[in-house]
């Protein structure tokens, strides 16, 4: 079959032709605009990032690039051993706890305040034996009792056994724990006796025929319930440093470990959603319209 077209029809075919073509290719004016604008500040048309992660019902859901910030971030298990060596529960503090901060803190002080206590109760239990020994031990009678029962004015002049002690020149610690503990040194306090034939003697002559026994001195045995609870408060004192530097040191471990266990606890729930990445994005291609695409990676 035949067709025959004047020149005027085939002029008007032709400008079809030519139109069709020219559509199939043409760019979108408003388009190509927005994209070379979008492009010269160096943006893309696009959405945020949505990144899976795990939900606390074990659900997987999805959050944004503005949410992460709520995620779980690294700490490091040195760091919070640190804190919390030089300061009781600053490391558990930074790792999250609100807890154990109180609770290890409220340790270090109370720890301290009762060393501060038992220490100043101890210093002044102290002053008051050794007011009390001043008082009522006297070396005079001491020298009385050596010059008596071995004719000697020094306890270094002898090596009889029942003088192993040498009373120090000086009254320091030691002379104030000699003087109450031996009983070397019991004629000195001023209310010593023996009995001698049913009599009370506070003489120390009467030792001569004895001298390895100690008077009786109710001076001496109050004198010793005084050193030892200054000597308990004291230690008291002391166990308190020890129990601080104990704190020290397991609130130090404990924040090691446990920031070291969040790490690996967060790392495995993230894990495998953390690797799975959704993207969707609108591009132009010179097109009439806009393209949509959604980008699906997972990383292995």
């Amino acid at each position: 079959m035949s067709m025959s077209l004047s020149k005027g029809q085939a002029l008007l075919v032709a400008l079809g032709l030519v139109m069709m073509v020219s559509s199939a290719g043409a760019v979108n004016p408003e388009t190509s605009r927005i994209d070379r604008e979008f492009q010269r500040i160096g943006l893309e048309y696009s959405v945020p990032s949505i990144t899976a992660s795990l939900g606390e019902d074990g659900v997987p859901v999805r959050t944004t690039a503005d949410d992460r910030t709520e995620e779980w971030k690294h700490k490091s298990p040195t760091k919070a051993f640190a804190l919390s060596f030089v300061v009781p529960g600053l490391g558990q503090y930074y790792y999250g706890s609100k807890t154990k901060p109180l609770l290890f803190a409220g340790i270090e002080i109370t720890s301290w305040v009762l060393y501060a206590n038992w220490r100043s109760d101890g210093n002044r239990r102290t002053d008051e034996f050794e007011a009390f020994a001043d008082q009522h031990w006297l070396e005079t009678k001491y020298v009385d009792y050596l010059q008596t029962v071995y004719g000697i004015s020094d306890d270094e002049d002898t090596v009889a056994t029942e003088l192993s002690h040498h009373l120090p020149d000086t009254r320091t610690q030691q002379y104030y724990e000699m003087i109450g503990k031996y009983d070397q040194f019991a004629w000195g306090w001023d209310d010593a006796y023996m009995d001698s034939a049913g009599q009370r003697v506070y003489e120390p002559w009467v030792a001569i025929t004895h001298p390895s026994l100690a008077p009786q001195s109710d001076r001496r045995d109050l004198y010793e319930k005084m050193r030892y609870d200054a000597n308990s408060k004291l230690r008291n004192a002391d166990k308190m440093i020890m129990v601080s530097l104990a704190n020290h040191l397991i609130s130090a471990l404990e924040a090691y470990f446990v920031t070291k266990a969040n790490n690996r606890k967060h790392s495995r729930q993230q894990d495998e959603f953390a690797r799975l990445k959704l993207r969707a994005e609108i591009r132009s291609y010179s097109a009439l319209h806009d393209t949509p695409y959604f980008k699906v990676s997972y990383k292995f």
